[in-house]
């Protein structure tokens, strides 16, 4: 039985209960393989990663992910956000790889944990590199969760990347969620800036710290936070 660790990378602005779902969804999907899943990681993207979006600082990130994980087999790991630059996703499983045979004293599997959205972006020209793709799907392996509006089958085997990704086809896991939903973080704090409810969708500690750091009520370009 080899024993697996999760990772997921993204902004997670906020952590929605989806994020969380996604991991249940890749462990069941694993321990139904005969796989040990002994830990889940959210490592959430440094402040200095270039995106047209809003982007909470990290230390708010911390600990609305910290509060969303509290008594749950999923944490945080800040090591991404505290260096002094933006880490590509590579980067930051080589770390983690690096640490947790250290921390075990065996060689662990390390998967990545990504939604059929962020699949698709390895489409999209001069985001990804040819040759960080190549190394993340062949030395750890991609757990890939359907999300209404994607197609990851079509990623995987018509698009650009195609004939890139499908020479390690073995090592993408594409995993369908039943339970068909639109929980995205954009969706999250468009709805907190119309001042809507976003009870349910997010943690109710999350809700709470946003509420008192009144994160998300302002957009990017007047925000003062």
């Amino acid at each position: 039985m080899s024993r697996v660790v999760i990772i997921a990378c993204g902004s997670f602005n906020p952590p929605t209960n989806m994020h969380l779902r996604m991991f249940e969804l890749a462990k069941d999907f694993l321990v139904n393989k005969n796989h040990q899943v002994i830990e889940g990681i959210i490592s959430p993207v440094n402040d200095n990663y270039p995106t047209s979006k809003f982007l909470a600082p990290s230390n708010h990130r911390c600990e609305m992910i910290r509060r969303a994980c509290s008594n749950y087999w999923v944490q945080l790991d800040d090591w991404e956000c505290c260096q002094p630059k933006w880490s590509r996703t590579l980067e930051v499983l080589r770390y983690h790889k690096v640490r947790l045979q250290k921390k075990y004293d065996e060689m662990i599997q390390l998967k990545m944990l990504c939604g059929a959205d962020l699949f698709e972006t390895f489409n999209v020209p001069n985001l990804w590199q040819d040759n960080d793709i190549e190394e993340i799907v062949r030395d750890y392996g991609l757990i890939v969760i359907t999300r209404n509006g994607s197609d990851p089958w079509n990623t995987l085997k018509n698009s650009p990347k195609s004939g890139l990704l499908s020479k390690y086809e073995d090592n993408i896991v594409i995993v369908k969620e039943k339970f068909i939903n639109n929980i995205s973080s954009s969706l999250i704090r468009e709805a907190i800036l119309n001042r809507e409810s976003i009870r349910y969708l997010v943690d109710d500690k999350v809700i709470e710290y946003i509420n008192k750091h009144e994160l998300y009520f302002k957009t990017k370009t007047n925000s003062s936070i």
